[in-house]
């Protein structure tokens, strides 16, 4: 079992990089609890030798998932490190790390929460703390802050965790890369859509440089790019939904669900531009195509006809718009019940064009 989190966009960070089999798990465990039995009986108890032993049986008792053992142990070396070395050397944050991790198991966030927090604040006085684990504790304590949704946490510590791999890893560098397209995910959970937008260009420019214009993980961010670049309003949304639509169709081609709605979107988005012709023809097209393809009662054909209803009743198209509604209300009310937001805005439409 591992400490790990996941990202706003779902990729999974480890503390622990081994996969071992549990069979594996409890063969290492048994003989790191005999090495330190071992060691203590030959060299003492405070044995510098011997506290190495104990970590690998708090490590391997993690990865068995029984964090209460983990804890027990992880609290009686930490008290010796602290005697020992003292508190702020690294052999005593390293456990102190770990033992946010056991409390992170535990369910005991909040303990967790203080024990990163210390390992961290305790680097920052003794200037930055070890590098072969102080990363690893910001994602822990990242993964931790996103559970709970405390975004505004999140972006200053995924600021550190960049800036950290620009300085080891170089600024062109994939694994920095990543974490520049994790702060930009940060930055929109956070609900600073400018920020965002901005961090997402960036991590585009990076995913396109190092992996192509047509990997999926280039295709994803182009179009969470333009999602909230079309929420916003920001200049170039057209330019990145229309990129969208063209990855969805030279990939999984015209008729496939994910394109027809990368297309409904592009038609939303011209609406909300004033460019209600261009609009008003896609819409159509698109709709034919849904019906087509998914079906005149599937829930994607209904709600983007109940979209072009909307933009036919914005243009004092009242003919147009009733013959659409006449078909979208029952269907609506069939599929989505009396009370959805389609059936009830249809049910308003045709009570205003006096179908009562």
């Amino acid at each position: 079992m591992s400490d790990h989190h996941r990202t706003p966009s779902g990729a999974v960070r480890s503390t622990f990089e081994l996969s071992l089999s549990p069979d594996k798990v409890d063969e290492l465990l048994a003989i790191w609890r005999a090495t330190h039995a071992e060691r203590a009986r030959a060299l003492g108890e405070n044995h510098p030798e011997t506290l190495k032993a104990a970590l690998p049986v708090a490590i391997f008792e993690l990865m068995a998932g029984r964090a209460g053992e983990a804890e027990t142990v992880l609290r009686s070396l930490r008290k010796k490190h602290t005697q020992l070395v003292g508190p702020e050397h690294p052999d005593t944050l390293n456990v102190q790390r770990h033992l946010g991790t056991a409390l992170r198991q535990l369910g005991r966030d909040a303990e967790a929460e203080e024990a990163y927090r210390a390992v961290l604040a305790a680097g920052e006085r003794v200037g930055g703390a070890p590098s072969q684990f102080g990363d690893e504790v910001r994602h822990a304590l990242i993964g931790l802050l996103a559970d709970q949704n405390r975004y505004d946490e999140v972006v200053p510590l995924q600021r550190e965790v960049v800036s950290f791999a620009e300085r080891n890893f170089g600024p062109q560098h994939a694994d920095t890369a990543t974490e520049r397209a994790t702060l930009a995910e940060a930055l929109e959970a956070a609900d600073r859509p400018e920020e965002a937008v901005a961090a997402y260009k960036v991590a585009l420019a990076d995913a396109e440089r190092i992996h192509g214009a047509d990997d999926l993980r280039t295709r994803n961010l182009r179009t969470l790019l333009a999602q909230l670049a079309c929420r916003i309003g920001d200049p170039h949304a057209e330019q990145a939904q229309r990129g969208v639509v063209a990855d969805m169709e030279r990939h999984n081609g015209r008729d496939d669900p994910g394109t027809l709605v990368a297309r409904a979107n592009l038609a939303g988005l011209l609406r909300e531009l004033g460019r209600h012709e261009e609009a008003v023809a896609l819409y159509r097209e698109v709709i034919d195509d849904h019906e087509r393809v998914l079906g005149p009662d599937a829930p994607g054909t209904l709600f983007t006809m109940a979209n072009y209803g909307k933009l036919l009743r914005r243009l004092g198209r009242d003919a147009d718009a009733t013959a659409l509604y006449l078909d979208l209300f029952p269907k609506a009310e069939a599929v989505f019940g009396p009370d959805h937001a389609v059936t009830a805005d249809a049910r308003a439409a045709l009570s205003e064009f006096g179908f009562g």
